[in-house]
């Protein structure tokens, strides 16, 4: 299967899994993942080619990965302040019940 492989084909597997509205990060890491593995395969002389490499990256949206404003940050680390302060920390174990906040 690995050998048979061709460029295009691994194009239209980034193509579908942005269609099933998977993230271009998510396509980014799932291609790095694979380079990786046929990059080995390509060592170990299984294959001839890393197809996966010259496959074209999904290209991220300049909306993407952006970051906050330092305002927006300031903003939200008082609004998580003043919950944590207000509201005990609940216990994640199963059938916990909310603990003491760390004071």
């Amino acid at each position: 299967m690995m050998t048979r492989l061709t460029v295009p084909e691994v194009n239209d597997v980034w193509t579908d899994m942005l269609s099933r509205r998977l993230s271009p990060n998510a396509t980014r890491i799932a291609r790095t993942v694979l380079r990786a593995a046929f990059t080995q395969a390509e060592r170990e002389g299984i294959i001839a080619r890393n197809v996966v490499a010259l496959s074209n990256p999904p290209k991220l949206n300049p909306s993407d990965g952006l970051s906050l404003t330092v305002d927006q940050a300031k903003g939200l680390l008082r609004t998580e302040v003043a919950a944590f302060a207000t509201d005990p920390v609940p216990d994640t174990r199963a059938g916990g019940a909310a603990r003491e906040a760390p004071g």
